[in-house]
Formats: structure tokens, C-alpha cells, sequence
């Protein structure tokens, strides 16, 4: 005979306390994955030891080697659109951990990775300033790449249009 440690009276209480609890837990990761992610994008700098850099000595990111290491390979490959990434993550964490949650939630964890994106293809229509650390412009590889491929498909202009609203529009559904 199978036993049960709560009383069928009190499954539904126990049962949305457990799902409260896992909902805020999973905001304050979020909140924290953003904050880290937020921490070693703004604390980059192009002299850290990273993957495919020979520097030496300590990283100097305030996140850490691990920081610079995120910071440089997120840049690299998605440019400034690499911002985005820790507003999202701490909005979802924040909406989470105030109780809060969505009704359809592959909207938007579809809806980041298009908008990230649709940004770096937008960014990298953006003329490179001489402070740029990278060989890729603004919006970092992945921008470069469909730049080089869509612009002649679509003309500079109408690229430039369509890769900005599909990144707002992606971007408020993220």
C-alpha cells in the first residue's frame, strides 16, 4: 500500500507552492545569468586573456576570465546585438521572480535568438568607429556575413529597413 507524505486535501496548495517556488527560483538564475552577462560585456576590454587572445596575466573584466572570455567571443560574433542578451535575461528573471509568468513561453525564447539577429545584421550596416577592437564591424560576425549576403539580394536601403524593424519587432516580443 502506497503511502503519501501530504493529504490529498492539500496536493493543489503544495503542488502551487512547489511551482511558485521553481518560477522565482528560475528568475533569481535569470537575474544573475543577466547580471553576470551585463557585468562582463561592460567590463571588456580587447587586452584580456580570451580564447584567441596571448595575453597574459589576470583578466581584468570584474567578471573574470570567464567574463572576458563571454565578452570577447560575444562581441565577436554579435556585436554590439550581444547588449540585448542581458536586458532579456533580466527582464525574464525580474518578471519570474516577482511571481510572475508567461502564457506562451516559446514566444519569447523564439523570439531572442531572431531579434539577436536581425540586430547584428542591423548593426552591421553601421560604419565601424577607429576604437572598434575587431576585424568585423558593429555587428560582429554574424552581421557581416548577412550583410555581405543580403545587401546585394536587397539594396543597402531596404536592408537597412528590414533588418531594424525585424530587430524591434523581434525585440519586444524577446
Amino acid at each position: 500500500m502506497a503511502t503519501t507524505l501530504v493529504p490529498p486535501r492539500l496536493r493543489p496548495v503544495v503542488a502551487g507552492w512547489l511551482s511558485g517556488l521553481l518560477r522565482r527560483t528560475a528568475g533569481l538564475t535569470l537575474l544573475a545569468a543577466g547580471t553576470f552577462v551585463l557585468v562582463a560585456l561592460l567590463g571588456f576590454s580587447p587586452d584580456d586573456p580570451s580564447w584567441n587572445s596571448t595575453a597574459s596575466g589576470p583578466a581584468a573584466n570584474p567578471a573574470g576570465f570567464a567574463g572576458a572570455v563571454f565578452a570577447d567571443l560575444a562581441l565577436q560574433l554579435g556585436g554590439l546585438a550581444a547588449g540585448l542578451l542581458p536586458a532579456a535575461l533580466l527582464a525574464w528573471g525580474a518578471r519570474l521572480a516577482g511571481g510572475g509568468g508567461w502564457s506562451r513561453p516559446a514566444v519569447p525564447l523564439t523570439a531572442l535568438p531572431l531579434a539577436l539577429v536581425a540586430l547584428a545584421a542591423a548593426l552591421a550596416a553601421v560604419p565601424v568607429p577607429a576604437a572598434w577592437p575587431y576585424r568585423v564591424g558593429l555587428g560582429g560576425l554574424v552581421g557581416d556575413l548577412l550583410y555581405q549576403r543580403l545587401v546585394p539580394l536587397t539594396g543597402t536601403s531596404t536592408y537597412l529597413w528590414g533588418s531594424s524593424i525585424a530587430a524591434a519587432a523581434l525585440g519586444v516580443l524577446a
